[in-house]
């Protein structure tokens, strides 16, 4: 359950869009790596030369490095606020709370979350006029800058991706991508499928994974392909209307 109050932005924005936060809108948008294994060289001949040494045995055990093909570069972070410019219409900031008292398995994080959501409405946009678009998710110790990289997006507010940004470094924590439109899931519902890469203080992902967003809830039901360790769930909210 998400509870939540609006006011008028008038804060400055530090992120890279100049504006803040969360969008809303939708529309006609719809369409195993083991140990070696240890061997009889008494019974099978083997030399004991021929076996591994120990540095090469660790490096057979070590997982595989973990890699992502999301990088937003500030020429993506300045182009999506050219088109959240062109839309137009008066800017509020919602303060709230999710209240969640049975999240799913694969969250790590505190609840209940708090959070301050600025949205973009009352927009000059002709074809979708009531559509909200979410420009930034503030959580206090990090933020959430959601990227429109096409017309499209931007007047439907469906985010191509999402930054997860420290508050207090500006370091990028973690990085999304919408990686396909709506699709028909196993359950029945029709859901978002987002790419997420999360990095360590190097920037060396640490987690990715797919996760899942049904049309019109806004929350994460599912994580695939997940590998690697998670520190928390960045983007347990993105805006799907």
């Amino acid at each position: 359950m998400v509870t939540q109050r609006l006011r008028s932005n008038r804060r400055g924005s530090a992120s890279p869009f100049g504006v803040s936060l969360l969008a809303i809108g939708m529309g006609g948008w719809l369409a195993a790596c083991g140990p070696p294994q240890k061997t009889d060289t008494a019974s099978s001949g083997e030399s004991s030369a021929s076996r591994p040494s120990p540095a090469a045995e660790i490096l057979q055990r070590s997982p595989p490095s973990i890699t992502c093909s999301i990088h937003w570069s500030d020429g993506d972070l300045a182009h999506s606020a050219r088109l959240l410019r062109a839309l137009g219409g008066q800017r509020l900031t919602a303060t709230a709370t999710l209240a969640d008292r049975n999240p799913p398995r694969f969250y790590v994080g505190e609840l209940p979350l708090r959070f301050d959501s600025t949205v973009i409405v009352n927009s000059a946009e002709t074809v979708n006029p009531s559509v909200e678009v979410t420009v930034v998710h503030d959580f206090g110790a990090w933020r959430n800058l959601f990227l429109y990289l096409d017309a499209t997006a931007a007047s439907l507010g469906i985010p191509n991706g999402a930054q997860a940004v420290e508050a207090q470094s500006g370091r990028v924590l973690a990085e999304a991508r919408l990686i396909r439109k709506l699709e028909k899931s196993a359950q029945g519902d029709y859901r978002f499928p987002i790419e997420e890469c999360h990095y360590d203080a190097n920037g060396v992902v640490v987690f990715k994974s797919i996760s899942q967003f049904p049309y019109g809830t806004s929350m994460k039901v599912a994580e695939t392909e997940a590998i690697g360790h998670k520190v928390r769930d960045y983007f347990y909210l993105y805006p799907t209307r």
